[in-house]
């Protein structure tokens, strides 16, 4: 039987990642606009329409996919993790015994 404080942390750890994945689309926006508003500021300043707006955008898209990136590599360590708790086990344990 879990104590109370078993499931407060269990659920506050649901909680966390629940948030902590649905900013990726904020995240994912704001990495584009940003990108996207400093290659214009840039065309703007130097007169060279559109090409560093586009270089910009570019760069926005990439570091929102590597917002994705980091997000879906974390989910499979927790999930990893959360598979080592569950088996009681570690990985170190898991390769010995596999």
């Amino acid at each position: 039987m879990e104590s109370d404080g078993d499931e407060v942390y269990e659920k506050s750890k649901g909680l966390y990642h629940a948030l902590s994945y649905s900013s990726l689309g904020l995240e994912m926006a704001i990495s584009i606009f940003v990108g996207f508003g400093a290659g214009w500021w840039l065309d703007d300043r130097y007169g060279t329409d559109p090409w560093l707006m586009l270089l910009g955008l570019a760069f926005g898209i990439t570091a929102g996919f590597r917002a994705l990136w980091r997000a879906g590599q974390r989910m499979r360590q927790d999930a990893a993790s959360a598979n080592d708790e569950t088996n009681g086990q570690t990985g170190a344990s898991q390769r010995r015994e596999g």
